[in-house]
């Protein structure tokens, strides 16, 4: 999972990076994935990715990358997501984000926007 946050990330227009996870959030992100692998690994971007580790390397591994969140008011965000899968494998899309008793969760897609999938 990468660890920069940058805007249009979720469209292949990502622009500069400048934000990043905190450690804090790693460790969070980090036990909440737990339950989808055992080897969850947060790099600073692609490239990061050792030699023959990359998703196109090594079938079955996901590459993950996010956005910073986007605040629309009335306590909406949005942001942009996808992941690959390597060569023509990958979606993503923007989405809206809301909290609900104290938990952040994705509502769906956001309107206007489109998804891509390779």
């Amino acid at each position: 999972m990468q660890i920069k946050l940058c805007p249009g990330a979720g469209d292949g227009s990502a622009g500069p990076c400048t934000s990043a996870l905190t450690k804090e959030e790693i460790a969070t992100l980090a036990r909440r994935l737990s339950d989808l692998s055992d080897d969850v690994r947060f790099v600073a971007g692609y490239e990061a990715i050792p030699a023959g580790q990359a998703p196109i390397d090594q079938p079955g591994r996901d590459y993950v990358f996010v956005s910073p969140p986007l605040e629309l008011g009335d306590g909406m965000y949005w942001i942009e997501a996808g992941e690959t899968c390597g060569g023509l494998c990958g979606h993503g899309g923007t989405y809206v984000l809301e909290e609900k008793d104290g938990t952040w969760a994705s509502t769906g897609s956001a309107p206007g926007t489109g998804t891509w999938i390779s």
